[in-house]
């Protein structure tokens, strides 16, 4: 496992990111409707400065708002996919890199089985 004493079901974390991420672009609908009960709010004043107003209202802070919710949505969602892609690799890498790393052991010592005669000197 790429992380100690972590158990992540990657099928289940990717369909909550993928879920989120739907929730996310909802809010680019709620934009349009948005502009569309502005508008409605608009025709039923017959006032120009209201509607200016509500206009700008809509422009400058609602529309802002909403589109930079969206946008740091689907960067949490892509960030989170990263996440997980790291986590998955990480298994990889790792019995990767393990391999690697027994490539450049010897298969065995050809000499450890040979026996080296001990030689005393005389007289002992």
């Amino acid at each position: 496992m790429a992380l100690e004493h972590w158990s992540i079901d990657v099928t289940e974390a990717r369909a909550v990111v993928t879920t989120t991420k739907g929730h996310f672009d909802k809010i680019d609908q709620l934009k349009v409707d948005a502009h569309s009960a502005v508008l409605d709010a608009i025709s039923a004043t017959d006032n120009f400065e209201i509607g200016e107003a509500l206009s700008t209202t809509n422009n400058e802070y609602l529309a802002v708002m909403l589109g930079s919710a969206e946008a740091i949505g689907d960067n949490i969602c892509l960030k989170m996919h990263e996440a997980i892609n790291a986590y998955v690799n990480g298994d990889a890498d790792m019995a990767t890199e393990a391999e690697a790393s027994t490539a450049g052991l010897p298969d065995e010592d050809p000499e450890a089985d040979k026996s080296t005669p001990v030689v005393r000197p005389a007289g002992e």
